[in-house]
């Protein structure tokens, strides 16, 4: 038996579970991992979204026993990303209106019949059984699978493309309008910001899940709560005309979780949950993207005057993350050390938490370059005209800022110098941020040489070679 569903219309087997319609659905998605190559990339990315979409709306259909905005942060973070890359597509113009990707159509036709059948079977302010939690638990965990594996096909899809836009017998078999590489390349880099996040909820719970384990609800820590707050009230306020201060208190947030990301990498590596050069490899990454946020918030603040008109949800979330940065790695006026850090929590949840601010962070340092190209960014004329005056740019007869907006430092359209700077001072910091999420992670261990393989260079030559190729090691998170 299968249905169609009637908004897109796409044929369903019949499902009669919750249970039965997530395992459908993470299986569809597994199968996208079996056909990966360049030709499925434009049908993917403009199915994409909508696979992200019914995941949260099926995620957020599911009962919660706590507060709700605790439970959907998880997922709203994802979705945020996938609403950025949606407008990254329509500015690029690339994918072209097409057809979708037929098996990413089936997740989207199961995850929203999920979330059709718990709003049937369950009130949404209804009570949870005790012995019902964990299968609330678990529901979730599929979901965030199904858009995982999802999402690395995509990705996986978009780099096949990308190596045939660079090869000129690959290009010319790729059909309809190609996209431009740099345009590619930006989309491969946004969604796997959201593959991070995924994987990075998935970290506490998938294993046990798949196995068919109880899985007990992971209460949020103070920290993991005031991350993923910050998170997606930031990705909100960045793409709601965000003043020129509310970019500078983005960016100071973000280099305060930096400061912090370093402390709690310092004390993981001391806890031996990081080798002392990967803690080393991090601390360095994490330093370098110290050095271009604050580059970037110099500018803004010399953009912004003294202008405080921020938005007001993004300081109480700003001001919520500093309280929780400060209960974990201040010791009065200055940074704690290693081992009042592990004292205060447990470490390993708080490197998972700031391995996944860093690369939730990376969405945001890609916001803030799109807040900086927008033509309608007003900045203070006292700021444009000292950073106007250093570019070398043929600008016209009377300056590129008026006398009288000068004399009353008015807020003006950012000059085309201002533009540049600005342009050229979010891509190294995104390109700095992307550095210190790949960076916060773990190498995997390369696999161990067999028994009497340590042979002396003619004999390892004149062995005959192995019939089947091993398997590569996994990979770390790509940059």
């Amino acid at each position: 038996m299968a249905d169609t569903d009637p908004a897109r219309g796409v044929r369903v087997a019949e499902a009669t579970t919750v249970g039965e319609l997530l395992r459908q659905a993470d299986l569809q998605a597994r199968r996208m991992l079996a056909d990966v190559d360049a030709a499925t990339a434009p049908a993917r990315v403009r199915a994409w979204g909508e696979v992200v979409e019914a995941g949260a709306e099926a995620w957020r259909a599911i009962p919660s026993s706590g507060p709700r905005g605790a439970v959907d942060d998880d997922i709203n973070t994802v979705h945020d990303v996938a609403r950025g890359v949606h407008q990254l597509i329509v500015q690029g113009g690339w994918p072209p209106a097409g057809a979708p990707d037929p098996d990413a159509e089936l997740i989207v036709a199961r995850l929203y019949r999920v979330s059709d059948l718990v709003r049937t079977r369950h009130r949404p302010d209804g009570p949870i059984r005790p012995d019902a939690t964990g299968d609330v638990e678990a529901a979730r965990t599929w979901i965030m699978h199904s858009v995982l594996a999802a999402t690395h096909a995509v990705r996986r899809s978009l780099e096949q493309y990308e190596r045939a836009l660079t090869s000129g017998r690959d290009r010319a078999r790729l059909s309809g309008p190609t996209g431009e590489l740099a345009n590619v390349r930006e989309l491969i880099r946004r969604v796997d910001v959201a593959e991070g996040l995924a994987r990075g909820y998935l970290d506490l719970r998938w294993p046990a899940t798949a196995r068919g384990d109880r899985l007990d609800p992971v209460q949020p820590t103070m920290l993991e709560t005031a991350i993923n707050a910050w998170q997606t009230n930031a990705a909100r306020a960045l793409t709601n005309s965000p003043s020129v201060a509310d970019l500078a208190l983005v960016v100071r947030t973000q280099l305060d979780g930096a400061v912090v990301a370093s402390a709690v990498g310092g004390a993981a590596t001391h806890a031996g949950l990081l080798t002392h050069l990967e803690g080393t490899r991090m601390q360095r990454a994490l330093t370098i993207f110290e050095g271009s946020a604050a580059d970037l918030l110099k500018t803004l603040t010399l953009l912004s005057g003294r202008d405080r008109s921020f938005q007001a949800r993004l300081v109480e979330t700003s001001a919520q993350l500093r309280l929780a940065y400060r209960a974990i790695a201040n010791d009065g006026t200055s940074l704690a050390s290693s081992d009042t850090i592990r004292e205060r929590v447990d470490i390993a949840r708080a490197l998972t938490a700031v391995q996944r601010g860093l690369v939730a962070g990376v969405d945001l340092a890609w916001r803030l370059h799109d807040a900086g190209r927008d033509p309608n960014l007003q900045v203070r004329a006292h700021g444009a005209h000292r950073i106007a005056g250093k570019s070398h740019q043929p600008g016209p007869s009377a300056g590129w800022v008026e006398a009288v907006d000068l004399v009353h430092n008015r807020l003006i359209p950012a000059p085309p110098p201002v533009r540049y700077a600005l342009r050229g001072l979010t891509q190294e910091m995104t390109d700095r941020a992307i550095d210190a999420a790949a960076a916060s992670y773990s190498t995997p261990p390369r696999p161990a040489q067999p028994a009497g393989d340590d042979l002396p260079g003619r004999h390892h030559r004149d062995r005959p070679p192995p019939a089947t190729r091993p398997d590569p090691p996994a990979q770390g998170p790509s940059r």
